[in-house]
């Protein structure tokens, strides 16, 4: 009798198995320049209250865009407590990594998407105690399991003119676990220069016109400044970096 009924749940979640895969090759793949919204979620520094930051945002046409009189945003069944800040809506999360979620966005009470995706293995990279432009560094990391992209980013900061800051972003394999960054491709801007090099992690999807994305990075800072990478207006902004990089 035994036998028979783990046999019955064997086939049982074979067959679930198997229809969450038929759902999701039936999806409606879209190119990433008619996307419209993205949903993006990026993993907070260690010490945050959660772990995750939600971001929810326009990334179509500015003369397409009209605002919203509800946005409601479900991961994994739970309802994300979203506030709007900026023309952004952000959110905070406690998600686990290599874990796959449904996501499902509601736009004035329509569902615009409703698709899975999985969070991303958090990279733990150790990088060089200094680090001088001129010369080559090197870093290297630990991943439990490949995610789809990595990218290898360095800074420079120029703290009189911000006009004058540089960023320079290579894309590497996803079975890499270490990079050379080469010497040059960032400049001395004189004293009080800031640096950061930066190695981060993604899963991305387009599903009927909306990004549905993961994100983390591991990152070290160089100079006497060091950014608050826990607040709204970093994450934001390493949020708007992450996008420039896939939808160019």
């Amino acid at each position: 009798m035994m036998r028979k009924y783990l046999i019955l749940l064997i086939i049982t979640m074979m067959a679930a198995g198997l229809f969450l895969t038929a759902c999701e090759e039936s999806e409606n793949i879209t190119e990433p320049e008619n996307a419209k919204w993205s949903v993006f979620v990026t993993a907070n520094p260690v010490e945050s209250e959660h772990t995750h930051f939600i971001t929810v945002m326009w990334i179509g046409s500015e003369e397409d865009y009209e605002e919203p009189t509800s946005l409601e945003l479900e991961i994994g069944d739970d309802e994300v407590d979203l506030e709007k800040w900026q023309d952004i809506w952000i959110g905070e999360k406690n998600l686990t990594p290599g874990e796959k979620y449904n996501f499902k966005l509601e736009v004035n009470g329509e569902t615009v998407v409703s698709t899975s995706q999985t969070i991303v293995y958090n990279a733990d990279a150790d990088f060089p105690e200094d680090y001088n432009p001129e010369e080559t560094a090197y870093v290297e990391w630990t991943l439990e399991k490949d995610n789809e992209h990595q990218y290898a980013s360095v800074y420079a900061y120029d703290l009189l003119d911000p006009e004058e800051d540089e960023e320079v972003t290579e894309e590497i394999d996803s079975s890499a676990r270490s990079y050379q960054y080469p010497a040059d491709v960032v400049s001395y801007h004189g004293i009080g220069t800031q640096y950061t090099l930066e190695i981060s992690e993604m899963n991305d999807k387009y599903v009927d016109d909306v990004l549905v994305a993961s994100a983390q990075a591991d990152y070290q800072d160089y100079g006497n400044i060091k950014r608050d990478r826990g607040s709204r207006e970093e994450m934001v902004k390493y949020v708007k970096h992450m996008l420039n990089l896939i939808m160019k």
